[in-house]
């Protein structure tokens, strides 16, 4: 016992500061902050204290500040308190400067500012210059973070002037002069100046050994390299940077790398891979904390989603953002908040707020005196006074910025500017400004800007830019009338969309992607159509309406293994999903918020209920994209290769023969059919059909207008859904009848000369019509499913990618949900249990009947069934299709939902509820419930277009399940909704509960 007391004498008696150091961050990672035992804990050691401990404190959080800010902060207030406790001028420097350097990289800039302020006067005093040189260089890095330029830069020419006096020894100061100085000209956007300082501080730091701090300054050039479009450079500086920091351990310096490939990625349209950078580099400053940090990563991933025109979430994540930089006077990325903001809003048309947006934008750096941001911004609103038709404007603000900016050193702005200077031209020409005879010279001088901002884009690869142009052109060229020149513009830039596309691995994320480009394909079906170039054109019809989902042989989903983040992520999840089903419980079920029911809830209103839905929302959205981003194999996205699809005519007869082909098999596979493929699409507002079949492609113009249809299917909606009471009823069949025919006048007795060999019809409709009963399409004797047997297709191109429905076992798994919805739908459990009974023979069923009908039941038993059958309760919502949602026991099933569950067995599906046809087009595609299944993995689905009564569904779908048995081949699915459909016409039901339901392949 004696020996060891006097070993721990001694230990105490010749302790270094090393060990002091070494004692006090030990103990602070165990103590409790806020509590008296720094004192106590101070005074203990108060024999060992010293100024050399307060050095070796402060290299530690110079040690530590590259590797995690919020240690380094929790070694400095240790430092500071070790200075209190000494009382001396130099040991109180060297804490405020330690302090200070661990705000900064925890981008609390004003704060770090005022201590680096603090420290150098008390260095000044004490003659230390070195010391006072190297604060001022800290304090010049804190003033270009808060905005203050013009202070920086006189800040900046006093250091450089004292590191001339000192001479050699300044050396170092003298590289980190010329890094912050860099920092600072790329604010101001002074690219050229910037690039210089960076490589004179790079220089300087080689020379010195300082590999570290040579690595960091890469990084910094490589912002200015993205931002001037000298990607293959930018790349190489960030990945050696990425080496030199990895392996010295700096885990937050590793974590702006990947913050900085991520930028990179974006601007040459990676998407998917930009988004595993951001979600490395947000883990990353998750973990230290650093909110700053985190905020930026969420500006870029705002950007990523800007281009996948994903609004809300674009929107959300900028605002939040801007709240923290603001906060942390951080203007510049403020500034860079708001403009994507601004952006954001004017793709929703939303101008005033876009406005307003990039007005305070402007205002920052207008009061930064960052004078080439000012411009740079400007373009942002001349677009928006374009998108307005307030050409003067935006031509006005364009002029300015043209002359202003150095061109040669920023091509994607001059490229911008270009296509702005023609598309004002063009614009012009259209709407007759110029005046007479300088029709033509418009659209010259907008042909000869166009042509600038293209070879711009093909010189840099800039290929969102490149789409814009070849767009542009065709516009320009089709109104010029070099048809041909038009053309081979217009498929140039659907070539370039088609191989972005195939990038991107999450349905979502490619509809997103088309959403704003679809009026480029409607461009070059109008100039196919106006050409006659009935092959070409029918190829372009099938890429506008694909918005294929993701293809299983180029995207892998990565092992299903938690990380930590992982674990995170999907309790956040799952927390904002008990927010959203109790929100919209009370939203669908009103009751008295003050009641007992509901302790923990405060009293809201309704519009604050809705508002808090929508962030909600707009959160679970954000979070699920991450999750999906996550679980997919970002190797497998850069191995497609950017140059394998090309657009030329002989891959749309390639196309043609291929489907025509698919027909003379489909026929053979089911001999007493005869196959017709029906596109129905839209030019110049009326309608338009191409008919296929095995040997023939017909096309049929003008059929009927738009308006014509649109005005008939509103009579038709409104019948359905205000005449239940009198569908029994003779004059209500005959008013049916008549709606049905006038349909079938409309857009199929002009085809009848070309259908009369024919009983099985796919059917392809523009998304904008999606809900036309065609089944119930009545000739004045028979309806259309009494002739055909129907399958819709979301696109041509489905013929050629589905498989059989679904693998044929045995004896496979059904899974039947029937859900009465608190018992407003009786006859759901009725249906789920006559399909049971029908199945029995064939399949192995699994039924869930009322509160057995939960969410993990259903996702655990959809893993093994080749058969899904929901009967319940379904919304459709308009305003937000991804929270279309259906009734399960104890939650709703959202689209959301389905974008994490996957369907390995392809199953088919059969959503016997109400409107789950429906669907808000966007992108080619249609978003609702039943896109939702299929993008999980079902081979297809039966869906209804309107509300049916529960118990003639049921029937309807007893009836279809007699038909429908497992074969060696698969199953027929089309023909047992048609046998289903006549028995309710046959048994003398109204067209309204059975011509709504509609078989979708996948």
């Amino acid at each position: 016992m004696a020996n060891d007391l006097y070993s721990y004498q001694r230990t105490e008696y010749f302790l270094s500061p090393q060990d002091v150091v070494n004692e006090l961050i030990t103990w602070h990672g165990t103590a409790q902050y806020g509590t008296d035992e720094m004192s106590v804990k101070l005074e203990s050691l108060h024999s060992h204290l010293s100024l050399d401990v307060v050095k070796h404190l402060k290299e530690k959080v110079d040690d530590e500040m590259l590797r995690n800010a919020q240690h380094a902060f929790d070694i400095a207030e240790i430092c500071c308190a070790v200075a209190d406790v000494l009382a001396l001028p130099e040991a109180e420097s060297l804490s405020l400067w330690a302090k200070g350097n661990a705000l900064f990289f925890l981008n609390q800039y004003q704060e770090a500012l005022e201590y680096f302020q603090h420290a150098e006067k008390i260095c000044h005093n004490l003659g230390h210059d070195l010391k006072s040189l190297r604060l001022q260089i800290n304090q010049l890095a804190a003033l270009q973070e808060i905005g203050e330029y013009q202070t920086a830069l006189d800040l900046a020419q006093h250091a450089r002037r004292t590191c001339q006096t000192i001479g050699e020894h300044a050396r170092r100061y003298l590289a980190l002069l010329d890094m912050n100085i860099g920092v600072l000209y790329r604010r101001l956007g002074q690219m050229s100046q910037a690039l210089i300082s960076y490589e004179q501080a790079h220089v300087l730091f080689i020379d010195l050994g300082d590999t570290i701090q040579a690595a960091r300054v890469d990084i910094n050039r490589a912002n200015v390299l993205e931002e001037i479009d000298r990607f293959d450079i930018a790349e190489q500086l960030l990945i050696s940077a990425q080496t030199a920091l990895t392996q010295t351990g700096y885990d937050q310096e590793v974590g702006r790398v990947d913050l900085n490939l991520g930028v990179l990625a974006y601007r040459r349209g990676q998407y998917q891979t930009a988004l595993h950078h951001l979600e490395n580099a947000h883990n990353t400053f998750v973990a230290i904390p650093n909110p700053n940090e985190v905020a930026v990563v969420n500006v870029y991933r705002a950007l990523v989603y800007q281009d996948l025109n994903l609004l809300q979430e674009t929107i959300s994540l900028a605002a939040a953002a801007e709240i923290t930089f603001r906060e942390d006077v951080t203007l510049w990325h403020e500034a860079l908040a708001l403009m994507i903001q601004g952006v954001g809003y004017q793709r929703l048309q939303a101008y005033q707020k876009a406005e307003a947006c990039l007005c305070k934008a402007r205002n920052i750096f207008q009061q930064s005196a960052a004078h080439k941001r000012v411009f740079m911004l400007d373009l942002e609103r001349a677009f928006l006074a374009l998108e307005q038709g307030n050409y003067d404007k935006a031509q006005s603000l364009a002029t300015n910025i043209e002359q202003n900016l150095d061109k040669a050193l920023l091509p994607t702005l001059t490229a911008r500017l270009h296509i702005l200077f023609a598309s004002c031209r063009l614009a012009a020409h259209d709407s007759q400004v110029e005046k007479p005879g300088g029709s033509k010279l418009a659209l010259t001088i907008a042909h000869h800007r166009a042509k600038k901002a293209l070879a711009l884009a093909d010189g840099y690869s800039l290929t969102e830019i490149a789409i814009a142009t070849y767009h542009l052109l065709g516009k320009i060229l089709e109104k010029m009338g070099n048809l041909y020149e038009a053309r081979y513009h217009y498929q140039t830039a659907l070539e370039t969309i088609e191989q972005l596309r195939m990038r991107l691995p999450l349905d979502e994320f490619q509809i997103g992607f088309l959403d704003n480009k679809m009026q480029i394909y409607q461009d070059s079906i109008h100039l196919s159509h106006k050409m006659g170039a009935i092959t070409e054109l029918f190829y372009i019809l099938n890429m506008a309406h694909t918005a294929p989902l993701p293809r299983p042989d180029l995207f892998e989903t990565l092992p299903f293994t938690l990380s930590d983040t992982d674990r995170q992520l999907r309790n956040d999840l799952e927390t904002l999903r008990q927010a959203w089903h109790w929100h919209q419980s009370k939203l669908d079920n009103p009751i008295d918020p003050r009641s007992d029911e509901l302790p923990k809830f405060p009293e809201i209103d309704v519009t604050e209920l809705r508002r808090h839905v929508q962030q909600i929302e707009t959160q679970i959205a954000e979070l699920t994209h991450r999750w999906q981003v996550r679980m997919t194999n970002v190797t497998t996205t850069d191995e497609v290769p950017i140059s394998s699809f090309r657009f030329t005519s002989q891959t749309a007869q390639n196309f043609e023969r291929r489907i025509q082909k698919r027909l003379f098999e489909c026929g053979r596979e089911t001999p007493t059919k005869s196959h017709v493929l029906l596109h129905y699409f839209v030019v110049d507002g009326h309608f338009q059909a191409i008919l296929v079949t095995s040997d023939h492609t017909h096309f049929v113009p003008d059929l009927i207008s738009v308006k014509a249809v649109q005005r008939l299917l509103k009579s038709w909606q409104f019948f359905i859904e205000h005449g239940h009471s009198k569908l029994l009823s003779q004059k209500s069949l005959g008013m049916a009848q008549t709606y049905l025919n006038r349909f079938y006048q409309a857009l199929i007795a002009p085809l009848e000369d070309y259908l009369t060999d024919y009983d099985f019809m796919f059917l392809i409709v523009p998304p904008n019509e999606h809900n036309l009963p065609f089944a119930g399409f009545f000739d004045g004797q028979r309806y259309l499913i009494e002739r055909f047997s129907l399958t819709y297709l979301s696109a041509t191109e489905v013929l050629l990618t589905s498989q059989k429905m679904p693998v044929v076992h045995d004896k496979p798994h059904a899974l039947i949900i029937g859900y009465s919805d608190e018992g407003r739908l009786p006859h759901t459990t009725i249906e789920g249990q006559a399909v049971e009974a029908t199945l029995q023979s064939n399949w192995q069923t699994h039924l869930l009947l009322e509160q057995a009908a939960t969410h993990k039941r259903f996702r655990e038993a959809c893993q093994t069934s080749h058969l899904l059958h929901l009967a319940t309760h379904a919304i459709f919502r308009p305003d937000n299709p991804f929270f279309s949602w259906m009734s399960l026991a104890d939650s709703r099933l959202t689209v959301a939902d389905l974008r994490e569950i996957t369907l390995p067995k392809r199953p088919f599906v059969i959503l016997s509820a109400c409107q789950t046809g429906r669907g808000q087009p966007r992108g080619g595609g249609l978003l609702g419930m039943g896109r939702g299944f299929l993008a999980a993995g079902a081979s297809g689905l039966i869906v209804s277009l309107w509300p049916v009564a529960d118990q003639a569904s049921a029937q309807l779908m007893t009836d279809f399940y007699q038909c429908v048995m497992p074969s060696e081949q698969s199953l027929n699915v089309a023909a047992a909704l048609q046998h289903a459909q006549q028995t309710a016409l046959q048994q003398g039901y109204h067209p309204f509960y059975w011509a709504g339901f509609i078989f979708v392949q996948g």
